[in-house]
């Protein structure tokens, strides 16, 4: 960090970003996505953020996942969602072992209590 700059508080930032449109005859397909941002707005930088501010953000967690495809003809356009399966086993994993560590605790609690 250069002696100009100076750091702000922690910053956490949602946005959804859309990428390349791809198109075969009428149909066009854009994929959408998530992103979430954690980390510290640095100013004092001569850096366009595109917004009218300066500064850029030093980011220490980043997570982005796509959520959904937008589906354009020639009638209208049709947002499919998109079902992150990965996601959902690592949330079940993640309960499951949250109960396994509650019931361990009961378990070692009711043999001291004996």
């Amino acid at each position: 960090m250069e002696p100009d700059q100076e750091r702000r508080g922690p910053v956490a930032e949602a946005r959804t970003l859309t990428g390349t449109p791809v198109t075969v005859g009428t149909l066009t397909v854009t994929p959408v996505a998530r992103s979430f941002v954690f980390g510290r707005e640095v100013t004092g930088e001569r850096l366009d953020d595109g917004a009218g501010g300066m500064g850029h953000l030093e980011a220490f967690w980043f997570l982005a996942r796509p959520s959904s495809v937008l589906v354009s003809d020639g009638s209208g356009t049709t947002r499919v969602p998109i079902v992150d399966v990965t996601r959902l086993a690592q949330a079940l994993m993640v309960i499951l072992a949250l109960l396994w560590l509650c019931e361990t605790w009961i378990r070692t609690r009711r043999r001291k209590g004996r």
